[in-house]
């Protein structure tokens, strides 16, 4: 077997088995189960580089409860992975930090709009600078809103994508970073671009990256040379 990382689930009886759960089917098996997998005699961070049947000892107990759950948690994991096609998954700009383009050098543009990008990229802004770049795919929706004061120190987090997360829940940070049910994008469409022609858009003046990073009633939209978070005009 390859390497790579994974769950190694060890289901003991008389001839024991050793089972390897990699990809996205291990991610979700993870937060399903959580603390409990030790339980079950797995361990989430392992690294696996080989399988030998013949080094699991078998203990000898009836382990039927056990297979039976974790016969359960793959198929609600195989069937939570399922539920977001990949035509529904939405790409978008990696999130840009503005704030370090006075010391930035981005060399030439690349792009003004997606349209100049090839092979799925997306025209982003990248050290200051307007490059073609693999997006990031995410799940549809926006993740709620934190309007509450977070207690210190915030738990470690559960995810750390929407891949991780079942069905359509998406990696949300809400004093801690867990998965939860998305709310619906705002219906609408962005205002009319202030964009005059020939001009260029300048990455130091973006203070958004994606819609998700503005309210929930606000979109991440062409304003002037830059973009940030407008209210929604209907379409």
């Amino acid at each position: 077997m390859s390497g790579g990382y994974g769950v190694n689930v060890q289901v003991p009886g008389s001839d024991g088995v050793n089972v390897h759960v990699s990809g996205r089917i291990a991610s979700c098996f993870w937060v399903i189960f959580g603390p409990s997998l030790p339980a079950f005699g797995i361990n989430p961070r392992q690294q696996v580089r080989h399988t030998d049947s013949s080094q699991t000892q078998a203990a000898g107990t009836d382990m039927s409860p056990v297979v039976s759950s974790l016969l359960l948690g793959l198929v609600l994991c195989w069937s939570g992975t399922q539920a977001t096609k990949p035509s529904e998954l939405i790409k978008v700009c990696p999130r840009f930090d503005p704030s370090i383009c006075p010391l930035a050098k981005p060399g030439p543009e690349e792009c003004k709009t997606d349209s100049k990008c090839l092979g799925g990229k997306k025209c982003c802004c990248s050290n200051c600078g307007l490059k073609c770049v693999t997006p990031e795919q995410v799940k549809p929706g926006r993740c709620p809103p934190v309007v509450v004061r977070c207690m210190t120190p915030l738990p470690d987090p559960k995810c750390h994508s929407d891949f991780q997360c079942p069905g359509k829940k998406k990696c949300c940070e809400m004093c801690g970073i867990s998965c939860m049910d998305p709310k619906e994008e705002p219906r609408g469409v962005c205002p009319a671009s202030e964009v005059k022609a020939g001009r260029s858009l300048t990455c130091a003046s973006f203070e958004c990256s994606r819609d998700s990073d503005c309210w929930p009633d606000e979109k991440c939209c062409v304003s002037g040379d830059g973009k940030k978070c407008l209210k929604v005009s209907k379409a």
